[in-house]
């Protein structure tokens, strides 16, 4: 009898250890299947907000498409005229520069050559610089008006 009842308490024993492991197991596979379906839940929401965000940039990227192309055309042509009235001016600065260091070394005798022929090259510079600065003139007021 003695036997039987250490046989039924050990065998109690191990049932509820065997329930209690069980359990927890269960417990355990719950928990790690309820977070796997948390974290697909997210990774398809995720995936659904990146494709939606995709179309939406599309649609953006085609809608303003051409409008963007076109401002980046104008901003090239706007451009140009800038850079050649830029260079113009400068052009210009340097002419005029020149023909002084022209006129300083004339008056200062730094040359051999005949004054006349001096006076003529500089005169024909003069005539070309102020050709220049007509036409840039010129094209400035048109470019005002337009």
């Amino acid at each position: 009898m003695e036997n039987g009842a250490n046989f039924l308490a050990e065998g109690f024993l191990f049932t509820v250890a065997a329930s209690i492991i069980i359990g927890e197991q269960w417990r355990s596979s719950r928990s790690q299947s309820k977070r796997r379906d948390t974290v697909d839940d997210k990774l398809q929401e995720l995936s659904s907000q990146v494709l939606e965000l995709t179309e939406r940039v599309g649609g953006i990227e085609n809608r303003w498409g051409s409008e963007i192309e076109g401002l980046k055309e104008r901003s090239v042509f706007w451009l140009v005229p800038a850079c050649l009235n830029l260079i113009m001016r400068r052009n210009g600065e340097l002419t005029r520069i020149l023909e002084r260091i022209i006129w300083i070394g004339m008056k200062g005798g730094w040359t051999n050559m005949h004054n006349e022929k001096w006076q003529e090259e500089i005169a024909s510079i003069a005539r070309s610089a102020s050709t220049i600065e007509g036409s840039k003139s010129s094209s400035n007021s048109q470019d005002i008006q337009s």
